[in-house]
């Protein structure tokens, strides 16, 4: 890349507007609190985590690609993608570029051990999930319909 300072990605993916401004106010307030100035905003607005052909999110990875970012900033990893073997590959080109990846609740994955850690949390998760199916079918515990979303 020529002379050009790499910018620093925010990344917003949410369903309705307001969602969009909230996300979007956080992460210029956290910019301003540390003194972030140049910055670029990616949003995907009504889109799921789990679609990979977003259209912001595919501009923010040509950009990875043309080696214009040097940070990237979320609210959480789940809103860059929402399955784990999605954002390990996201996180292994992060990395193969030397791009940090920060979220504003703090469960930043800038090593492999940090994704790892993530990716245990993420099975555990999913085994207290399949736990609770189970006693659900079992009917050993009630659960409204609105648990399930």
């Amino acid at each position: 890349m020529e002379n050009k300072e790499k910018l620093i990605a925010l990344y917003i993916r949410g369903r309705e507007e307001q969602e969009i401004e909230d996300q979007k106010n956080r992460l210029k307030k956290y910019c301003e609190k540390s003194e972030i100035k140049m910055f670029k905003f990616y949003i995907d607005k009504g889109v799921s985590g789990l679609d990979k052909n977003r259209i912001a999110l595919k501009r923010l990875e040509k950009d990875i690609e043309d080696e214009k970012v040097k940070l990237i900033i979320t609210e959480h990893m789940g809103k860059i993608y929402r399955d784990m073997e999605n954002l390990i590959k996201f996180h292994e080109k992060c990395m193969e570029s030397n791009i940090k990846i920060y979220t504003l609740d703090g469960a930043n994955v800038n090593k492999e051990s940090d994704i790892l850690k993530l990716l245990k949390e993420d099975k555990n998760i999913q085994k207290l999930r399949e736990r609770k199916v189970k006693l659900i079918k079992n009917k050993e515990i009630n659960i409204d319909k609105e648990d399930y979303e």
